[in-house]
């Protein structure tokens, strides 16, 4: 049996399942030993919305960040247990990795670090693209890279995310390996079927409402199909762009279109995918849209669910490409037609589904994580 210890610091719960999920995987599979000695931020914590916190959050999450990833790296260093055991840190394990560079590598434990996505991507190339080349961003870029360069390997979700890391931070090409995402599938395989409808398709987007998920491509072709009875359309969350939809719904009143602004629970959006029809993807072009395949696309698929999104995608490596309907955003109304075609052809729908719940059990699901620990 393998000794997997876990330390750093580390984000779990709804919106950060993957380390969590993987760590249950690890331990019902029988050949691995966990020991699980992480600093677990609070269930809720999300990186995306601190820097809409009060400054005295910010400096509270910036000061256990600091502190109990410098403890936890020189925990693992010493401790005896660490001889001959794998280290996992999960994401966001840049945190512990920095104070580990400054330790000479032959001194150093086994460190598996969740990269899942570059904190400095995420703040800068893709959410404050104006600032990329300003100090903060130049700080941010060299903490990273040199946290990532002390690991000895390197975990993302996506062969494109893979080769941003390798690109962006001079890492060595043989560190770094992409793998699926742990979700908690029993809350999605257990949906029932879909099934044949008589009434409205209800057409469903749940995101974050960031530029990744292309919010205005959504809007549009909600707005061009707001008098198809056909459909009827819910929006599920809250975001940076949570204004630029309310700004759209007082200009367009649709009768047919709810507006969740919340965080829901995972059961909630488990039900939620239970009753639509058809579940939209991204559609945020090229860039870090491109080289995604986000959780909600892994529970649309587990749940067999038809799905629409953008073709520019990225996939964990030896991933076929999954079956979607699948738009090219740069051609106008692309989206609205890609959803009047689902309602008009319903054998067609039905059979993205189904094929999406079987392509999910034999390239996604949790028995495929539990093989890539194993190659590890």
């Amino acid at each position: 049996m393998r000794r997997l210890l876990v330390s750093g610091v580390g984000l779990r719960g709804d919106g950060y399942p993957n380390a969590e999920r993987t760590l249950e995987i690890l331990r019902e599979s029988g050949n691995w030993e966990v020991h699980d000695r992480a600093d677990w931020l609070p269930v809720g914590t999300r990186l995306w919305s601190v820097a809409r916190e009060t400054f005295g959050k910010r400096a509270r999450l910036i000061l256990r960040l600091a502190s109990s990833s410098a403890l936890r790296a020189l925990v693992s260093m010493l401790s005896s247990d660490s001889r001959g055991a794998l280290i996992y840190l999960p994401y966001p394990a840049l945190f512990t990795l920095w104070w580990v560079s400054f330790v000479p590598r032959r001194w150093r434990a086994r460190y598996i670090a969740d990269a899942y996505l570059s904190i400095w991507d995420s703040m800068f190339r893709d959410r404050c693209s104006h600032r990329r080349h300003g100090l903060t961003s130049g700080l941010v870029y060299g903490f990273e890279g040199r946290a990532l360069r002390a690991a000895n390997l390197v975990l993302t979700d996506t062969e494109a995310n893979r080769e941003l890391l390798i690109r962006d931070f001079a890492l060595n090409p043989e560190r770094v390996r992409s793998a699926p995402l742990a979700i908690d599938e029993d809350h999605f395989r257990s949906v029932g079927p879909a099934r044949p409808k008589s009434g409205p398709l209800r057409v469903l987007f749940v995101g974050t409402l960031i530029p990744l998920h292309g919010v205005s491509v959504v809007l549009d072709a909600m707005r061009a199909l707001g008098d198809d009875t056909r459909f009827e359309f819910r929006l599920i969350g809250d975001g940076q762009l949570s204004d630029e939809v309310e700004e759209f719904l007082g200009r367009n009143p649709l009768p047919r279109l709810t507006w969740i602004r919340e965080w829901c629970p995972l059961d909630r959006i488990a039900t939620e995918i239970g009753a639509a029809d058809i579940c939209l993807g991204v559609f945020g072009g090229s860039g870090k849209a491109a080289r995604v395949l986000p959780f909600k696309v892994y529970m649309y698929l587990a749940a067999g669910r038809a799905v629409v999104t953008q073709a520019e995608m990225s996939l964990p490596a030896g991933t076929p490409y999954p079956p979607v309907a699948a738009i090219d955003i740069n051609q106008a109304g692309a989206l609205a037609s890609a959803l009047v075609s689902l309602a008009e052809a319903p054998d067609q729908r039905l059979g993205l589904a189904s094929a999406a719940r079987e392509y999910y059990g034999r390239w996604l699901a949790n028995s495929r994580i539990a093989a890539f620990w194993e190659s590890i």
